[in-house]
């Protein structure tokens, strides 16, 4: 395990925990920020795919943890949001402000409908629930979008921090 990858899921699940103490003192328990998602998007541009995929399903882990939500709901589409934002950042360059947002807008939106679809498929949603619960994905989505830009700097800050910043898989092996 390299340095990076215990800072970076240590982060990620101190990010998680302020969140969500932070969001239940305000009483806004309905509400989620996904701060993890900028250390997850920072991975996803970084990391190799196994430290990646390990720091991905951490988050997850974090999420279910800190919301109260299922144990193991949130692992597998936490880590499906870093394995399509690897192939995007691949194939598209993600350095700005604006392609950060966009992306953790899709990665928000589309981590809140694999968890609702599994919870409404495992029959731990009902019907009656499932539509209101996706109308407030968006805001959920937006609200990532705008937090996701400052924690991805700082990240992007912190990795400098412990190595040359390089776009490289192979910086993250030292």
């Amino acid at each position: 395990m390299t340095r990076r990858l215990f800072v970076f899921g240590l982060l990620a699940l101190i990010l998680t925990a302020v969140e969500s103490a932070f969001l239940g003192a305000m009483g806004l328990t309905e509400v989620g920020l996904s701060l993890a998602l900028g250390v997850l998007l920072l991975v996803a541009t970084r990391a190799t795919d196994i430290e990646g995929a390990a720091v991905a399903a951490l988050v997850g882990y974090g999420w279910d943890v800190f919301s109260g939500a299922p144990m193991g709901l949130s692992v597998g589409p936490a880590v499906g949001v870093f394995v399509l934002a690897r192939m995007l950042s691949q194939a598209v360059e993600v350095k700005g402000g604006l392609e950060i947002a966009i992306l953790g807008f899709v990665g928000a939106f589309l981590h809140g409908l694999a968890c609702l679809g599994l919870l409404f498929i495992s029959g731990s949603m009902g019907e009656l629930l499932f539509w209101p619960a996706l109308r407030g994905l968006m805001s959920h989505s937006l609200a990532a979008a705008v937090v996701v830009v400052p924690v991805f700097a700082f990240t992007r800050w912190l990795d400098r921090l412990l190595g040359e910043d390089r776009n490289e898989s192979e910086a993250w092996l030292s």
